[in-house]
């Protein structure tokens, strides 16, 4: 099975695609219960939020932002993506022209930081996109710590060349973005091996957009002096 997210290692020695089982193990139960989230993303903000909530969400965000924005210092990742650290770690905008960070609680809980040269590979990347996919969103998801080290949930993404990206699909050949508002539980998505959603096999992964996506992430990528070295669909 897949999961929906693509987790990135960026490294500067090597270019491999993996495809594995899921990341996390799921109970029935879990799996089951996402029958009833095919929502749009207002009906979810209605049913989750009131907006003054909503509202001091993005100012919580947007302050969050600004109090990092100033960190100039050279990013340095130190060790492995399983065991190491990150100096002057640089936190991800949380939205850009096309592209927005996944949840606003993983953001605040200083879950998006990343080595600088990924982190210019990364919107160069969504700055071509814009240009080849006109309307298309893209998000990001978890990244690393400030200072790196253990981050719960993974076991990898302790030094800032660690990415989770959302995997594009489609409904009928239409971009689909009804499960976007999820939040931390899009971790728990599962996808068959024909890249079909378990609980609604009419939205599927784009693949043609999910290469492109890695290809320019490699291709950009090598230009800031950094590669993809591994790819976890």
């Amino acid at each position: 099975m897949l999961q929906n997210g693509y987790d990135l290692s960026m490294g500067q020695n090597k270019f491999e695609i993996m495809k594995t089982t899921s990341k996390i193990c799921l109970t029935a139960a879990l799996i089951t219960g996402f029958g009833a989230f095919a929502w749009s993303q207002k009906d979810f903000i209605n049913e989750m939020f009131d907006v003054d909530q909503l509202q001091q969400s993005i100012i919580t965000v947007a302050s969050f932002y600004e109090s990092h924005k100033q960190d100039t210092g050279a990013s340095r990742s130190l060790g492995t993506t399983a065991q190491g650290t990150l100096v002057n770690g640089k936190l991800v905008p949380y939205y850009g022209e096309n592209f927005e960070y996944f949840d606003s609680s993983s953001y605040l809980g200083g879950r998006a930081f990343l080595n600088d040269r990924v982190l210019k590979t990364i919107i160069e990347v969504y700055d071509t996109l814009a240009v080849h996919h006109p309307g298309r969103r893209f998000h990001l998801m978890e990244c690393s710590l400030k200072n790196g080290g253990h981050i719960p949930g993974h076991r990898t993404h302790q030094n800032g060349l660690s990415i989770d990206v959302m995997v594009p699909v489609v409904q009928a050949g239409t971009p689909y973005y009804a499960l976007d508002s999820l939040g931390g539980w899009h971790y728990m998505l599962d996808f068959n091996n024909d890249g079909e959603l378990l609980t609604d096999t009419t939205v599927t992964i784009d693949f043609n957009l999910l290469a492109e996506h890695v290809y320019l992430l490699n291709k950009i990528g090598k230009k800031h002096k950094v590669k993809v070295a591994k790819t976890i669909l």
